[in-house]
């Protein structure tokens, strides 16, 4: 029952939803924070800043497990799989990375988009990942990781005004699921 916030003062606190109450302050980003992420058990916690890094936190102790260093510019947003061994980061580099959470590592490197990447999320299970753009483009990500290839989508986020056609999304998107690496949806605005 815990519960994790970024802020702009270069910090991060995990609380208790219980109480209300703080567990851990987390600190060691040098600029602010746009984004935060925790585990399904709150066992890891991902922190995004734009001093160009994400952090790894351990939920229990509030210390650092390690700095994830990958993207040239701003992190403005992160995630991580439900499981918490991997994380999905997206940059003002106009890329997105996936982690490997134990060894610290990049698993795979995105690119696709025209411009800064503001939003992202990752499926429970790290088999997808979307993204989403300044150059009104969200792309749907197949990423390569070592489990078994999925045989449904299980995770999606629309906004209301997208509701109405969510049957040809959804058509295209199964496309993208068996053969393509990402797919693009655009706005016509």
């Amino acid at each position: 029952k815990l519960a994790l916030s970024a802020s702009w003062d270069c910090t991060c606190i995990l609380w208790n939803t219980s109480d209300g109450l703080p567990v851990h302050v987390l600190k060691g980003h040098s600029r602010v924070l746009s984004s935060c992420a925790l585990s399904a058990d709150g066992k890891i916690a991902l922190s995004a800043s734009w001093d160009w890094t994400c952090t790894l936190w351990n939920g229990s102790d509030g210390t650092p497990i390690c700095t994830l260093k990958n993207h040239d510019d701003k992190v403005e947003s992160c995630c991580l799989s439900a499981d918490g061994r991997l994380a999905f980061t997206a940059s003002w580099d106009k890329t997105c990375i996936l982690w490997d959470t134990f060894k610290g590592t990049t698993i795979q490197r995105f690119k696709g988009h025209a411009s800064r990447i503001y939003g992202s999320a990752l499926s429970a299970e790290g088999k997808l990942a979307i993204s989403a753009s300044s150059d009104k483009t969200c792309i749907l990500w197949k990423t390569r990781t070592s489990i078994a290839d999925h045989t449904s989508l299980s995770c999606a986020a629309l906004s209301r005004d997208l509701g109405p056609r969510f049957k040809m999304i959804h058509t295209e998107i199964s496309i993208a699921l068996f053969g393509h690496d990402f797919f693009s949806l655009q706005s016509n605005q």
